[in-house]
């Protein structure tokens, strides 16, 4: 493809920062320049064991994650799942110029989910917690971007 000079911006208009150790439960933090500079931070998730129901799906998560992805943050904090096929081949195509990942990911946000207590301490780390997702909320470059839109304004997502 040639340089045509032209500057190019991702689709959703937003930065990416990714975090190599989670210890907050937080794998990548989106950013847009702005009035207030909105930022939101995600926990990735990705399998392809999901039972997509026609409204929704549960997906389980440690309760270490849960909690932290529950409580109020400076930062609004999203869950996200990507469901991909089981055959890697079928939903991540490398090329020299580009990585192309097929398929969906769904979103959640678990802010003021009630609390669960851990019995012992080490469930903290090892009990695992069923979240609900609804297949509405696709991720996609204009649900980021209406997101960002009303963290901007609200401080919420």
């Amino acid at each position: 493809m040639a340089d045509t000079g032209v500057q190019r911006r991702p689709r959703a208009g937003l930065k990416l920062d990714r975090y190599s150790v989670d210890d907050d439960s937080v794998d990548v933090l989106f950013s847009r320049a702005g009035q207030r500079s909105p930022h939101l931070s995600v926990q990735l998730k990705c399998s392809s064991d999901i039972d997509l129901r026609p409204d929704d799906f549960s997906f389980r998560i440690k309760l270490k994650n849960y909690d932290d992805l529950r409580r109020k943050t400076l930062v609004p904090r999203i869950l996200v799942v990507l469901h991909v096929p089981e055959i890697l081949d079928t939903w991540l195509v490398e090329g020299p110029d580009h990585v192309l990942l097929r398929h969906r990911a769904y979103w959640v946000s678990l802010l003021g989910e009630v609390e669960i207590k851990a019995t012992r301490h080490e469930d903290w780390q090892k009990k695992r917690i069923t979240v609900r997702f609804p297949r509405a909320n696709l991720l996609s470059p204009v649900s980021l971007a209406l997101m960002m839109d009303n963290i901007e304004r609200t401080d919420a997502i």
